[in-house]
C-alpha cells in the first residue's frame, strides 16, 4: 500500500474467502514539502493577501504524496528574492488539534521585493519544497535622474532627459514626471510664458 489511511485486505483460495482484515497504513518518511496558496502575481513590497482564505499552506509529504502526520521538526523559509520578507523558523506540532504535517501561515507574512519570477522554498532535515512561481512587478516610481542642458536659447525648445527610474527596492520602474520651473522661468518681455511638457 502506498496511500496512507485505512485499508481492507482478504485472502482467497478457490471458493474459500477469508474475512476482511483492516489495516492502518501510516505515511512514510519525509521526502519533500508542498507549498500552496501563493498568488500568481504580486507587486514588489506588497504583502500577499492576508485573509484566512489566502493562507500559505506548508505540508510535509512522503515519497508517495501522503501527508507525514508525525513530522515534528523545525522548518525555515527562503527565496530566490534576496530582499524577501518571510516567516521565521517554525516547529511543526503533533497531536489532537495540532499541525500533524500541515500548517497554514498568514499571507501577510510574505513580501517579495525584487522584480521577476520568484519562488518561496521550505526546508528541513535536508528536504525541500518550493511554491509555484510568483511574478513580481515593480512598485511605484520612487527615484530617477534628471538631466537638462546648462544653457538654452530663449524661445527655442530644448530636451530634458529622465533616466534610471526605480521603485523603493531598486527595480526599474515607470511613471509620469512633471517638469516645472522652481526659479525664474516667468513670462518674457514679449509676454510669452514658458511651456513644460511632462515626461
Amino acid at each position: 500500500a502506498t496511500r496512507a489511511g485505512q485499508v481492507k485486505i482478504l485472502a482467497s483460495s478457490g471458493e474459500l474467502l477469508s474475512a476482511p482484515l483492516k489495516l492502518n497504513v501510516l505515511s512514510g518518511e519525509l521526502d519533500r514539502f508542498e507549498v500552496a496558496g501563493t498568488p500568481e502575481s504580486t507587486v514588489a513590497g506588497v504583502p500577499f493577501p492576508g485573509s484566512a482564505g489566502d493562507s500559505i499552506i506548508v505540508t510535509a509529504k512522503d515519497q508517495f504524496g501522503d501527508t507525514v502526520t508525525n513530522f515534528a521538526d523545525t522548518i525555515f523559509f527562503a527565496s530566490d528574492d534576496p530582499l524577501a520578507s518571510l516567516p521565521g523558523l517554525y516547529v511543526f506540532t503533533v497531536g489532537p488539534g495540532k499541525d500533524n504535517g500541515r500548517h497554514a501561515f498568514p499571507g501577510s507574512q510574505f513580501v517579495l521585493k525584487k522584480v521577476g519570477t520568484r519562488k518561496i522554498s521550505v526546508s528541513a532535515d535536508g528536504k525541500t519544497g518550493s511554491s509555484p512561481p510568483v511574478q513580481v512587478a515593480a512598485n511605484y516610481l520612487a527615484d530617477f535622474f534628471f538631466f537638462a542642458p546648462p544653457e538654452v536659447i530663449a524661445g527655442k525648445a530644448f530636451d530634458v532627459t529622465i533616466a534610471g527610474g526605480v521603485d523603493l527596492y531598486g527595480n526599474p520602474a515607470f511613471g509620469t514626471v512633471n517638469v516645472i520651473p522652481v526659479l525664474g522661468g516667468g513670462a518674457s518681455p514679449s509676454g510669452a510664458v514658458p511651456a513644460f511638457t511632462s515626461v
